[in-house]
């Protein structure tokens, strides 16, 4: 059972732990051929006085250029009151382009911040394919 959850699910690490200057961050890009949804999880810590961090995803289908905001791919605001919070969201893969971003901007203060994507419900040819080895220190929990 553990395996095929493996098989069919990939994780990524979007925007790596940070403090986020005033201004945006464009996190890695995603290549989501092959599975049908991707969840994204971003999480806060300390977010300075007054400031604001705000995530959002992108998509593209062409590698590395011509990025456009994803339709309701926005998360609620994250202000200075919401340090150490977590969110989530998903969307289907189906109804956007192939290569997807997550993006997060601070205004008026820095905050530190970091988001994770999860690729789930993966075809038959991606399921069967190799992915690696897992990050040292990776527990899994049964």
């Amino acid at each position: 059972m553990l395996s095929q959850i493996v098989t069919q699910t990939r994780e990524f690490v979007a925007i790596p732990p940070q403090s986020i200057a005033i201004g945006t961050v464009n996190g890695t890009e995603i290549d989501t051929q092959g599975y049908d949804t991707v969840t994204v999880y971003v999480v806060t810590g300390t977010i300075t006085g007054a400031g604001t961090l705000d995530f959002k995803l992108q998509s593209t289908a062409t590698s590395g250029t011509g990025y456009a905001d994803v339709t309701s791919g926005a998360f609620t605001q994250f202000a200075g009151t919401d340090d150490d919070k977590i969110a989530s969201g998903s969307v289907a893969i189906a109804t956007h382009l192939r290569y997807m971003r997550v993006v997060v901007e601070a205004a008026t203060a820095a905050g530190l911040a970091c988001a994770v994507v999860l690729l789930s419900n993966a075809n038959e040819t991606v399921a069967t394919a190799d992915h690696g080895t897992s990050p040292a220190g990776l527990t899994v929990n049964i």
